[in-house]
């Protein structure tokens, strides 16, 4: 099944990516200056351990999730 997950954004985002172990983007979705909470749905991941990357005008956060 597909996997969701939230994000808290405090300062308007162009882009999540989900980043594989390899550092390859496995998953991008343009969020055209978002803000506030943010339910992101991926297709089927294999299982493992991912970073979302939360790319803004002036902010690039990481974070890793587990996809189980």
């Amino acid at each position: 099944s597909n996997y969701q997950f939230n994000i808290d954004v405090n300062n308007a985002i162009n882009e999540v990516q989900l980043i594989n172990t390899n550092g390859a983007v496995v998953f991008r979705k343009n969020m055209q200056a978002t803000i506030g909470t943010v339910l992101i749905t991926l297709p089927v991941m294999p299982k493992g351990m991912y970073v979302v990357r939360a790319i803004g005008n002036n902010s690039d956060t990481k974070e890793k999730i587990f996809i189980q």
